[in-house]
């Protein structure tokens, strides 16, 4: 666990200028929505879609800072002691890490641009950060997915030297398509929802003016579903520190 905190650490100071870099683009839209919100009532709107964004930020993240390192110190990665599992959990906790500093400092512009937009939204205050939160956990959810699989998409392209690089590329490709299809395919069989749909949470939600249909936000969720969702991510990292531990070993 020493050694783990201790990667964490040397991740989060080498990825100080993603975390910075992020933060100062959510101050300065943060400003521009808050000048927006007293000119055209639309900041909280600009706001919403940035947050929105985020469910990429993770991706981003790993995939910058997995390509800087490898880039340059591939060598201290295949010869360290610890494990590609801990090695990849360690960047992807700083990304998360990382990602927490624009999501604040958005929330709090969301606050400012609401507080000027209130009369405009027309929904109580209680209700505005019902709906805020479960946006902002639903954003959280999509890029920890997005995040995961860009790693282990990202260590079967680059980490086996050996597979030409065209074919590693078909192949990431190919798998990512697969596991797309067979998404759909495996949440829209009568078992899926017989296993998995179970211990359902109703959100204290109720329909707002500015509710968009199908986005799921007053749709229960089921403790089935997350707990299945949390292991397929679990595999999937396991996968690529595996594959990063083979690599190693060649």
């Amino acid at each position: 666990m020493d050694a783990w905190r201790a990667l964490l650490g040397k991740e989060l100071r080498l990825n100080r200028s993603l975390t910075l870099g992020g933060a100062l683009v959510a101050a300065c839209v943060g400003g521009l929505a808050v000048v927006l919100a007293y000119h055209s009532q639309a900041g909280s709107a600009v706001l919403a879609a940035l947050m929105g964004l985020h469910a990429a930020y993770l991706a981003a993240y790993m995939l910058v800072s997995l390509t800087r390192d490898w880039e340059l110190t591939s060598h201290l990665w295949l010869h360290s002691p610890q494990s590609g599992r801990t090695l990849l959990s360690a960047k992807l906790v700083s990304g998360i890490l990382s990602m927490l500093a624009p999501v604040a400092l958005l929330s709090l512009f969301a606050l400012w641009t609401t507080a000027v937009e209130i009369q405009r939204i027309d929904e109580p205050w209680p209700v505005i950060l019902q709906y805020g939160f479960v946006w902002v956990l639903l954003v959280a959810a999509l890029a920890l997915y997005t995040g995961v699989w860009a790693t282990t998409l990202w260590v079967v392209v680059t980490a086996p030297r050996a597979v030409p690089r065209g074919l590693r590329v078909l192949l990431a490709t190919t798998g990512l398509l697969a596991a797309s299809v067979g998404t759909v395919a495996v949440r829209s069989a009568p078992a899926y929802t017989l296993i998995v749909r179970w211990g359902a949470v109703h959100l204290p939600l109720r329909p707002i003016q500015y509710d968009v249909p199908g986005l799921g936000l007053i749709q229960p969720l089921y403790v089935g579903e997350c707990l299945f969702c949390a292991a397929v991510l679990a595999a999937l990292l396991y996968c690529a520190g595996r594959l990063l531990d083979r690599h190693a070993e060649v």
